[in-house]
């Protein structure tokens, strides 16, 4: 990476930290470069990282970044490229906490002492991704798009998917336009 891109990463981790009541997006972008004269892409080694999602969640989240990013990329005008042709390379981070909310409480007796305890418990997953597009030349960022959200740790595969999708398309949406080539 560059030294521009911790800086990026720590405003997505506060994005994280930040949460929010209902799930909704929140996008961030920075543009060091005019990007309208650049035309391909290629993933770079590695292409992602993700955080806080293991085994099959980990892999679905994987799936649907690399199908969304690549969506997004060609809707604002990009083509797919040889990694040593491309006019920038894509990566992404995904990063997912959980935290725990105390819906009720219940009383109950321990050792002779009645003590408050939870009883129904409502857990979230906070997410934030960060996508880059990198001069292969000498691999600075070039732009960068955050996206932020907060649902049920309870949804369902399709509904984990579906977030995704829609975090990275608001992305993408917040990308100056481009035309297609």
């Amino acid at each position: 990476m560059t030294p521009h891109t911790p800086g990026y990463f720590a405003l997505a981790v506060a994005l994280t930290l930040a949460g929010c009541a209902k799930p909704k997006v929140d996008v961030r972008t920075a543009a060091h470069q005019d990007i309208s004269a650049l035309r391909t892409y290629a993933w770079s080694p590695g292409e992602g990282d993700i955080t806080g999602l293991y085994g099959d969640r980990g892999t679905l989240a994987a799936q649907t970044m690399r199908k969304s990013i690549d969506e997004g990329m060609r809707r604002k005008g990009f083509r797919p490229a040889a990694p040593a042709e491309a006019d920038v390379l894509v990566l992404y981070q995904l990063g997912v906490r959980s935290r725990r909310e105390v819906n009720s409480l219940k009383t109950v007796k321990r050792n002779g002492e009645t003590v408050a305890v939870p009883d129904e418990v409502t857990i979230y997953r906070s997410g934030t991704l960060v996508i880059y597009l990198v001069d292969p030349k000498v691999y600075d960022v070039v732009w960068v798009g955050t996206g932020s959200a907060e649902a049920k740790a309870a949804d369902s595969d399709s509904q984990a998917r579906s977030r995704i999708e829609h975090a990275v398309k608001a992305v993408f949406d917040a990308m100056k336009d481009r035309k297609a080539t």
